[in-house]
């Protein structure tokens, strides 16, 4: 599976929210490609940065504060994405589904 095949993720990275945004665009891609990927587990903040963020193999994250601040746009942009959001991908499904969770905020039902 593919982000463009999680309409949710799709049309939240089509938003106004994010389409003013090429990097919080592309962190959100990145993390959601890496937990349909099943790797969930290696999302931390080093990786998100060099992986992510292209910064180099010498990052530091205790004198870089990128992706700590990143991730805090991202939670806010993905709120007001839920808040604002119109999109047909946003109804409530009419049963439970499994949830994919990004950086402990709900991304999308699968």
């Amino acid at each position: 599976m593919q982000v463009a095949d999680v309409p949710v993720v799709r049309d939240q990275l089509s938003s106004a929210v994010f389409a003013t945004s090429p990097r919080m665009s592309r962190f959100l891609r990145y993390v959601v490609e890496q937990t349909l990927e099943g790797n969930g587990d290696r999302i931390k903040e080093y990786a998100i940065a060099v992986e992510g963020f292209d910064k180099g193999q010498d990052y530091d994250p205790q004198a870089d504060s990128t992706v700590r601040t990143e991730a805090t746009k991202l939670r806010a942009r993905l709120s007001r994405f839920r808040r604002a959001a119109t999109f047909p991908s946003c109804s409530k499904p009419a049963s439970p589904a499994p949830t994919l969770l990004v950086l402990g905020t709900t991304v999308a039902q699968t």
